[in-house]
């Protein structure tokens, strides 16, 4: 059936300009364990993710309140408008999915630095389709990190930690912010303080951590972990005496941090925690405990 002759039709396309895009870039009211459609929508509107008792989120952003982008949304700064020169060059318009760096200059928000980005960055010496990312104010740089750090967390939790509706929530919100599809640039805030609260929930409710039974330990230390060499799973023990603040940080052999298995408040026992090395390549690296003054380090090969 036609959409588009009537506007009693719930599928019709004629729509307000703020309406258009939306509706069919949204979650569809997606909910955990289900992954979330294109959450832009609800990111723009500062809603849709799962929310955590005891956190602040700033559901406003500049471009909620900042014409035209207020009342325009996603055409402002996805639909670029070539001006009007003659019957040869008419004007046009063009839509992506990458952010115009004309269109944010077009619209006023930020003409004069998006006038230098497009002059540095969009055009990468090899033509105007050569789309370039940008950056705006590190926003971006921020919210990849931001979604490594949970991402982390996810991937080396424990099979039982896997089940529980925490996880669910957390895989939720990743894929929420991932699929909004700005990596934070469409609501900055909201899509930080989205991250930074699952990160502090998952940090102190799983780590990939296991309490062993036994005796509480005379001191801190750190076991060989097995298997080893390994690939891509294996297990690190390790031993806390009294209740301290323990982190667990792995590094490649150039003293990069790749992965972080612990930072908490720990207490007295022994332990063992799981890591997942899927994702990066073979080669050396080395695990080190931090805990209090002591810090311990030891030596592991992954084989894939």
């Amino acid at each position: 059936m036609d959409p588009h002759p009537s506007v009693e039709h719930e599928a019709q396309l004629r729509l307000d300009m703020a309406d258009l895009c939306v509706k069919c870039h949204n979650p569809q009211d997606a909910k955990p364990p289900d992954t979330p459609h294109h959450a832009t929508s609800s990111m723009w509107d500062g809603e849709g993710a799962v929310e955590f008792a005891g956190f602040t989120y700033r559901r406003q952003s500049g471009h909620q309140i900042t014409e035209p982008a207020a009342s325009e949304k996603c055409v402002t700064c996805h639909v670029f408008m070539t001006p009007f020169v003659s019957d040869e060059e008419p004007a046009a318009t063009g839509h992506t999915f990458n952010p115009r760096l004309e269109a944010c200059g077009q619209a006023g928000c930020h003409a004069d630095e998006m006038t230098i980005l497009f002059d540095t960055l969009f055009f990468n010496d090899v033509g105007p389709d050569a789309f370039s990312p940008f950056d705006h104010e590190g926003r971006q740089t921020y919210t990849d990190s931001l979604m490594t750090v949970l991402r982390d967390i996810l991937e080396n939790v424990s099979s039982a930690d896997s089940l529980t509706q925490t996880f669910a929530d957390a895989k939720f919100n990743l894929e929420f912010v991932d699929n909004s599809g700005s990596e934070g640039v469409h609501n900055t805030l909201y899509a930080e303080d989205v991250l930074t609260s699952n990160i502090e929930v998952a940090r102190t409710t799983f780590t990939g951590v296991e309490t062993l039974p036994g005796d509480v330990p005379r001191v801190f230390s750190l076991d060989q972990n097995y298997p080893n060499p390994f690939g891509p799973s294996t297990t690190i023990p390790f031993a806390v005496p009294r209740a301290s603040r323990v982190k667990l940080i792995v590094y490649d052999l150039l003293g990069r941090q790749v992965s972080e298995l612990v930072d908490r408040e720990m207490a007295p026992g022994l332990y063992k925690a799981s890591f997942d090395a899927d994702h990066l390549a073979s080669g050396t690296y080395f695990y080190t405990l931090k805990a209090e003054n002591v810090s311990l380090s030891k030596k592991m090969m992954l084989v894939k």
